[in-house]
């Protein structure tokens, strides 16, 4: 859903608060009424358009029996893989042209490695450990380290989180102190790749 900036305006006295336009035909909680329950049904968020160059997004709750709704600014610098919303268009969902994602074939489920994710911390740790733990048994399997260490780089980035990328540099380059050589040398190594500038541009870390 795109909501245009006809249906919001900036309250200059009141900071960076909104409020929805009222209009002859419909007012503000008009307005909220039809937007809520949408939300809540299609289990959706509504794109705002601000002004010429601001977004942000409403999202749904439900309250009792009530339902409140929640306005989100988007941050001045968007991940790269979001699109440009100023291409973005309101219409029937029906109008839109069909989206078409290229996958390739993955390793038979039987063979395949355990997938955590990131939605909680314990996946996070989990994918972090175990690079970690091969990083250590360096030099045995350096393939097999550094085959984490881009999973776990791709999916950091593919996320937009970056920053997970430079606090593991952080605790890399802390934690091989005590290591040997081997490790030390291939642990520094990534910790820099890590934090490399335009990360995307790169799209794995050679093996040394």
């Amino acid at each position: 859903m795109l909501i245009n900036e006809t249906h919001l305006e900036r309250c200059s006295d009141k900071g960076d608060q909104l409020q929805l336009v009222r209009t002859e035909e419909q007012d503000s909680a008009d307005l909220l009424g039809t937007i809520g329950p949408a939300l809540l049904e299609t289990e959706s968020v509504a794109i705002v358009l601000i002004n010429e160059s601001k977004y942000g997004c409403i999202t749904a709750e439900k309250v009792g029996d009530d339902f409140c709704l929640i306005f989100s600014k988007f941050p001045e610098k968007m991940p790269e893989f979001v699109p440009d919303f100023s291409t973005l268009i309101s219409g029937p969902e029906e109008q839109g042209d069909a989206l078409h994602f290229t996958a390739v074939q993955g390793v038979a489920p039987s063979y395949g490695p355990v997938v955590q994710s990131w939605v909680r911390e314990h996946g996070f740790n989990m994918d972090f450990q175990k690079m970690m733990r091969l990083l250590r048994k360096l030099p045995d399997r350096p393939h097999i380290f550094y085959q984490e260490v881009n999973r776990f780089r791709k999916y950091a980035l593919a996320i937009g989180m970056d920053h997970v990328l430079h606090e593991a540099a952080r605790i890399i380059r802390e934690e091989i102190g005590p290591l040997n050589a081997m490790a030390q040398k291939h642990g520094a190594y990534v910790a820099t790749a890590f934090v490399m500038e335009n990360p995307r541009d790169t799209p794995e870390i050679a093996q040394l």
